[in-house]
């Protein structure tokens, strides 16, 4: 189940209507978004709401592309475990093809989000020679970061679902189960 949580600076929402086209403060009424605080995202609300979805769900995980990511992740540690997740083909294409996998079978549940839906129109993808695949920036049309980092919670779980079996098998082999 997705239940993204978007934050864009809220001094600079208006101007960034006039430039994307669509209507940040609208949706933040609506709560598809929040803004923060200021020119830049708070990474204290960002804090508070992963503390909060600690408590209200069974958060175990939380995913972060490396890059610029230090300062959130410092301070998340302590809050729950933190996995590192590069932007590239090696670590996005499995996740991507798993994404749309559920989603074409109609098993990727998310809540109604019109923010969310906009950005993933947006995003337009890199296809290698081998089929491996992963959104590009500087392509897409306009904001992609909410389903990117959709890819990389999906990179998460994929990885703790194959370290469990894995463990899971070692257990029984390791003590006769």
């Amino acid at each position: 189940m997705l239940l993204p949580y978007i934050w864009r600076p809220g001094a600079t929402a208006e101007e960034a209507e006039r430039r994307d086209h669509v209507p940040y403060r609208d949706w933040a009424r609506a709560g598809f978004l929040q803004l923060c605080d200021g020119d830049i995202i708070n990474y204290s609300d960002v804090e508070e709401a992963i503390q909060q979805a600690r408590e209200d769900y069974d958060l175990r995980m939380v995913g972060f592309d490396p890059y610029l990511s230090r300062t959130i992740t410092q301070r998340l540690e302590p809050i729950v475990p933190v996995m590192e997740i590069p932007q590239d083909l090696r670590n996005m294409s499995p996740a991507m093809k798993e994404m749309d996998d559920l989603m074409t079978r109609h098993q990727l549940l998310h809540v109604h989000n019109t923010c969310f839906r906009w950005t993933f129109g947006n995003v337009r993808c890199h296809v290698d020679g081998n089929g491996n695949i992963k959104p590009l920036k500087n392509k897409s049309i306009g904001r992609i970061d909410p389903p990117v980092a959709a890819i990389i919670s999906i990179a998460v779980w994929m990885i703790m679902r194959t370290k469990h079996t894995y463990d899971t098998r070692h257990l029984r082999e390791d003590w006769g189960l």
